[in-house]
């Protein structure tokens, strides 16, 4: 017997209630994002302090879904969050929802009926207006348990469909340089900026879709505001750009440990780590201080300078007391391996897939690569 039922602002499927949460969870999200960190060869806990919700709704539009066990006072079971972007569809401007911020506690893990009501909720949850007709989300190429079930095309799960991969690849600011070669945006700069970012954006497959009226409006609320972008220009035209974006105020990354052998010899591998101007790994307990390279963008002709670009981009995350510059490329970009072998970044690689429902076909995608903006998933 299906035990499923959706009223209006609840699901709920054997004893377990999935809702959009509201302010009044905010506790419960932050302690479910702490204590169930990302199992790799380091454990990493993406945290939302002081308020989860503080981190939502960074371009476009986005809701937290929380799960509670009726059974044990409304214990919480898990969540996910429900993102709707303007990108690039096939070189045109849409809009894609993106699906993220997955976390099961682990009393509940070996549960895949949770899983399952979990996608089901989805669309029962959402208004009209929420049911994009595209809809993807990121897995990373490692987390072997999550991608065992999720690409297991497993009766009443939605389908997932392989898209692409993309590179995080993570720069010390010990490459640091300053080559004279960027320029802070100003509000003259608007207009022109746009069309450059789009013009290069629209080659790659769910690429943003940067608006006037969403630069001219960013106030630094979100760590972000046109005094953070940086142009590359040549008599006067823009050849290139990109944002330093601080989230350290409202999103943390914290190290939880590591697995063996860097359990034991993270204080060899970080002497090694000063020497080469690699990354150094912090001791448990401490966060990552990260800032996003966003919105970064080489016209053909000044590829040749993305090195000097990027080490130049470092020296404003510095400015920002910050460690490490994150920058997301598509693997087939052109920019990826020469950035990769030139600068030698540590670098997570993580699968794009669509995600569609039962009775739903896959969206038709052209050939371009997939390249969401990091900074917002």
């Amino acid at each position: 017997m299906n035990s499923r039922i959706a009223t209006q602002g609840d699901f709920r499927s054997r004893g377990i209630v999935y809702r959009r949460a509201t302010k009044a969870d905010d506790a419960k999200l932050r302690a479910l994002l702490h204590d169930n960190d990302m199992d790799s060869w380091v454990c990493i806990c993406f945290e939302r302090e002081p308020s989860y919700f503080d981190g939502e709704s960074l371009m476009g539009e986005s809701t937290a879904v929380i799960a509670l066990d009726e059974s044990t006072q409304n214990s919480p079971v898990g969540m996910y969050s429900c993102s709707f972007f303007p990108v690039h569809i096939n070189g045109q401007p849409g809009r894609a929802g993106y699906l993220g911020g997955l976390r099961v506690d682990r009393k509940y893990r070996r549960r895949i009926r949770i899983l399952k009501d979990g996608f089901a909720s989805i669309p029962a949850l959402l208004s009209e207006g929420e049911l994009v007709p595209l809809w993807f989300t990121s897995v990373g190429e490692d987390n072997g348990t999550a991608r065992r079930i999720l690409e297991a095309d497993l009766a009443g799960m939605p389908r997932y469909g392989f898209r692409g991969a993309m590179d995080t690849l993570a720069f010390s600011i010990r490459q640091r340089k300053n080559g004279g070669l960027l320029q802070r945006a100003t509000i003259g700069d608007i207009p022109a900026l746009v069309a450059f970012y789009n013009r290069q954006a629209c080659a790659f497959q769910l690429s943003p879709v940067v608006t006037e009226s969403w630069l001219s409006s960013l106030d630094g609320k979100h760590g972000l505001c046109l005094d953070d972008f940086w142009l590359l220009k040549d008599r006067g035209e823009i050849q290139g750009c990109l944002a330093v974006w601080d989230q350290r105020k409202f999103k943390q990354t914290t190290i939880h440990g590591y697995r063996f052998p860097l359990n034991r010899l993270r204080g060899v591998y970080n002497l090694y780590a000063a020497a080469r101007r690699r990354i150094m790994l912090p001791a448990p307990g401490e966060k990552l201080e990260q800032v996003f390279l966003s919105f970064f963008a080489l016209d053909k002709c000044a590829q040749n300078l993305a090195v000097d670009v990027v080490k130049e981009a470092l020296l404003r995350v510095s400015e920002k007391n910050a460690l490490v510059g994150i920058l997301g490329l598509s693997d087939r970009n052109p920019l990826t391996d020469t950035l990769k072998s030139r600068l030698h970044p540590d670098c997570y690689r993580t699968r794009i897939e669509t995600v569609s429902w039962p009775g739903e076909v896959q969206p038709d995608l052209d050939g371009r690569p997939v390249q969401p903006e990091v900074a917002i998933l």
